[in-house]
């Protein structure tokens, strides 16, 4: 079975650069969470050694100078939904695993397309550029991850 894998990384940070795109000159760090068990969510690509569900303060301990922003999980959802809702309309097969990563199945969609070009472009421009979307494809999901 021939699988494409959408992947956007990095997909909550990008779409906080583009809802606020003074981000963009500060490292930045997106937290999630109450209380004691606030956690990173996700962080500035140019972020080394800071990891999604990273405790903040083990986050902050790696990196000085941060802007720390509440992530906003409704908005990254209903974003990621509208990605997933123009991909359904590509393929009657689409398996979300987690934001900003799906995977979508290929078989028999070529004819639909003319080649697969064409098809692997209709997957890639279901996301915005600015989220800077890349496309895998092979034999199964892990190939195409």
């Amino acid at each position: 079975m021939r699988v494409a894998c959408l992947l956007i990384d990095h997909l909550p940070f990008k779409l906080e650069i583009q809802r606020s795109a003074h981000l963009r000159k500060y490292q930045t760090i997106l937290i999630q969470g109450s209380g004691s068990k606030r956690t990173i969510l996700d962080a500035s690509p140019e972020i080394k050694n800071v990891l999604p569900d990273m405790p903040i303060q083990e986050a902050l301990a790696h990196c000085n100078n941060v802007n720390i922003i509440e992530a906003d999980l409704l908005w990254y959802n209903q974003m990621w939904d509208k990605i997933l809702l123009r991909l359904s309309y590509r393929s009657p097969v689409i398996e979300p695993a987690g934001l900003g990563c799906v995977y979508v199945g290929l078989d028999g969609l070529e004819g639909m397309y003319g080649n697969e070009n064409c098809l692997i472009n209709a997957i890639i421009q279901t996301a915005p550029s600015y989220l800077e979307p890349r496309l895998g494809i092979g034999n199964g999901k892990f190939s195409a991850y």
